[in-house]
């Protein structure tokens, strides 16, 4: 009889052990997965601080007029090519379009002031830029892709065919635009 009553106490520990140990892996392996979730939804709480990102961000919102002038635009679409590529470097991303190419036609609408080819290089620029953040957007911050998209449409939106004085506005969103998506991303 003791025997058997201490069989049936090693089976029940077992037992009550056993279901101690299914209900901490359940607990586990639920904690895993929301964690999971937690990550790739809230990415844009994950700040970088980049001083270069920071800087390109500075000089557009030190822009009080929606009416740039070619300098600034230059200065702007410099400044942002070189905050793209100080982002990359932050979050380990190696972008593949070429942003040297980017400046290049940024400080081509401030070589010829008679030159009717500004708005061109500026989508041109605009273009390169906002493809290599929509790129760094889907790599690693999937819950900016509405901003990085409204980005996109902007530079998309500039008119090749139209004088930049005639779309300052539009220069001047993408570029806004532009400083927006950078502040949730750093």
């Amino acid at each position: 009889m003791k025997n058997i009553k201490t069989q049936m106490a090693k089976t029940t520990g077992y037992s009550l052990l056993s279901g101690i140990c299914i209900l901490a892996l359940l607990l586990f392996l639920s904690s895993c997965s929301s964690v999971k979730k937690t990550v790739s939804n809230d990415i844009i709480d994950i700040h970088e601080n980049n001083s270069t990102v920071a800087a390109f961000v500075a000089y557009v919102n030190a822009n009080n007029t929606m009416v740039p002038d070619h300098a600034y635009i230059n200065n702007a679409l410099v400044k942002l090519a070189d905050a793209t590529n100080a982002m990359a470097g932050e979050i380990n991303y190696t972008i593949t379009l070429d942003l040297n190419k980017a400046k290049d036609f940024a400080n081509k609408i401030t070589q010829d002031p008679n030159e009717n080819t500004h708005a061109d290089n500026i989508r041109k620029s605009a273009d390169i830029l906002s493809s290599a953040l929509q790129n760094m957007q889907q790599a690693k911050y999937p819950g900016l892709s509405a901003s990085a998209a409204e980005l996109k449409g902007n530079a998309e939106a500039i008119k090749t065919d139209v004088l930049v004085h005639h779309q300052k506005e539009g220069i001047a969103a993408f570029l806004k635009n532009s400083a927006g998506l950078f502040q949730k991303m750093n």
